[in-house]
């Protein structure tokens, strides 16, 4: 049964029109849309989740979105779209070499099946190459569905904004927070540390990680500010938890002027990595 946990929209009668972009992002067991105006502005907003099991009959699934969604069914400009999982490898710019994707994901991952490779390079020549894998058959759905403009992987979008960002603090931690794992993404004198996604279940196992990496770095959690985003209660306990160990835990924010969303119900920095695809 297609599960679409937010629906957020500029108007109760909202439609995308044809000259509008369509962002879609799927994930192990999620779906996201976000529909932006030719103007730049986020007008609308869709999240599904689904099953392991629900994603092996894909015809059945994306039937059951399109008959709940106000945005599916529609025709668009264009369409991009981000792969969002942790099958993921950077590579220094300086050994990257496209005939050896197999070999980088292999040494890391290991070896999986059903899933094909692909790479983003960033702006500057001399930041890493992010390799990643997607699982063949729901992305070449989804390509035989849309006419996709760009393909690429959610953690090389965001990673390309972050290091374009002026006047970061010397150390900085930056955290999203999806359904049961959370990205991290260090930066130190705005260079890249680590990024990497670890799965959570309870608010000890967020701390856990946060603690470990911050010993193994070095760093110093007075000085360390973080910055979060993502699917976090504010207040909540988890959040209480890491205003415990860490001092300097700010919200991420976004551009509001470019959202254009009636959300009464839910914060907006839950949406704050999606509205990052699009803006």
């Amino acid at each position: 049964m297609a599960n679409k946990i937010f629906s957020i929209y500029s108007n109760e009668n909202y439609q995308p029109e044809e000259s509008d972009h369509l962002i879609i992002e799927t994930g192990n067991n999620h779906i996201c849309l976000v529909v932006k105006s030719r103007a730049e502005n986020v007008n609308a907003l869709e999240w599904f989740t689904y099953t392991d099991e629900e994603n092996q009959n894909l015809d059945n699934l994306f039937r059951e979105f399109v008959d709940v969604s106000a945005l599916l069914g529609k025709t668009y400009a264009s369409t991009t779209l981000f792969i969002n999982n942790d099958c993921n490898v950077l590579i220094p710019s300086a050994f990257f070499k496209a005939d050896l994707i197999d070999d980088y994901l292999y040494a890391a991952l290991g070896e999986c099946f059903g899933y094909s490779t692909g790479y983003d390079r960033f702006p500057d020549s001399k930041g890493p190459v992010n390799v990643y894998r997607f699982k063949t058959s729901t992305t070449n759905y989804i390509k035989d569905r849309f006419e996709i403009s760009q393909t690429q992987h959610t953690y090389s979008r965001l990673l390309e904004k972050w290091l374009l960002l002026k006047n970061k603090p010397d150390v900085l931690m930056n955290i999203i927070f999806y359904e049961g794992f959370f990205l991290l993404a260090v930066f130190e004198k705005g260079a890249l540390q680590i990024m990497h996604a670890f799965p959570y279940q309870v608010a000890e196992d967020v701390v856990y990680h946060w603690l470990n990496l911050v010993k193994q770095l070095g760093l110093n959690s007075n000085e360390l500010i973080i910055r979060i985003s993502g699917v976090i209660d504010i207040p909540s306990a988890l959040h209480s938890m890491l205003l415990k160990y860490f001092k300097n835990v700010t919200i991420e924010t976004i551009q509001l002027g470019k959202i254009n969303l009636t959300c009464n119900q839910y914060p907006l920095h839950y949406f704050t990595p999606l509205f990052n695809l699009a803006i």
